[in-house]
């Protein structure tokens, strides 16, 4: 489950708890009993990469789509090990991005930081075409 951000032809953006499949770009959630179902036209905005969506401002920030690119095709390719370390992130994640939220001279230390991550994961996903 990820945190999906919908915004709406109005403007409004609304926050719900839901799937995202990264090959559709469709966003699925429950809601009072209904399933709703959200494409990219409908400017959904997935937070699965809690840190990196905080730091870069956007899930669909280069950095953040990087990032996300080597969790599918790296970290989840390396079985229990990946996907215990995904899970583990999915939980620990929310709190730190809203620790860095409150805490904004903290952002561009975490960027630093990121920076260097996605550089190395980048490099790592260019040399595996």
């Amino acid at each position: 489950m990820s945190e999906i951000k919908i915004k709406g032809p109005d403007g409004k953006v609304d926050t719900i708890t839901g799937t995202y499949d990264e090959k559709t770009r469709t966003a699925t959630s429950t809601f009072g009993g209904k399933t709703i179902h959200a494409s990219q036209h409908d400017r959904v905005e997935v937070s699965s990469c809690f840190i990196a969506t905080e730091v870069y401002g956007g899930a669909n920030e280069p950095e953040v789509e990087i990032l996300r690119d080597f969790r599918d095709k790296v970290i989840l390719s390396k079985g229990l090990f990946g996907r215990y370390f995904v899970d583990s992130y999915y939980k620990v994640g929310p709190y730190m991005a809203a620790t860095i939220r409150k805490l904004p001279w903290l952002k561009p230390i975490v960027r630093r930081e990121l920076d260097k991550i996605t550089k190395k994961c980048k490099n790592k996903l260019a040399g595996m075409q």
